[in-house]
């Protein structure tokens, strides 16, 4: 006969945390035909080959978890990577004077219009230091000389001095 408490619960319900429970399954595994399992409402028996398949579940499962984390966490980074090279952008042509402005926006137009038309785009300026073409860009500039990248502008000045 099973023991029950006063209130008809077995010692396998009334156990509180699931490693107590666990000790249950692993007798019942371990004796298989020693007691009435079902009445002593022990759900099945757990072996050491269970247990050990759950914990590399587990594993596995942490491990994916762990992986999506560093996904999400790289796509984050790329995207705040965006938007701080388009607020350095927004910030460099807030700070461009209003006559820079209005050329660079006709300068933008010219290209639409060519590139509608089909034609070659002219190069309209080219950067000072290494000659690529910047039409199209705002440029970084000291004095008469206009830039590409920060990179040409401190190389042109480390060349000067």
């Amino acid at each position: 006969m099973i023991g029950r408490d006063k209130f008809g619960q077995t010692p396998y319900n009334f156990a509180k945390d699931k490693e107590s429970r666990n000790e249950f399954r692993k007798f019942m595994g371990q004796y298989p035909d020693r007691y009435d399992y079902k009445t002593a409402q022990i759900p099945s028996a757990l072996t050491n080959d269970m247990e050990l398949e759950r914990k590399q579940k587990a594993a596995e499962k942490k491990k994916q978890q762990k992986k999506a984390k560093q996904e999400r966490l790289k796509e984050r980074r790329e995207g705040d990577a965006v938007k701080e090279a388009e607020e350095k952008e927004k910030k460099r042509f807030l700070a461009l004077s209003d006559r820079e402005n209005r050329a660079l926006a006709a300068e933008k137009r010219l290209l639409k219009n060519l590139e509608e038309t089909g034609q070659n785009t002219p190069v309209m300026s080219r950067c000072f230091q290494c000659g690529s073409d910047m039409t199209g860009k705002v440029p970084f500039e000291y004095s008469d000389f206009k830039f590409c990248s920060p990179k040409c502008l401190k190389q042109h000045r480390m060349v000067k001095t």
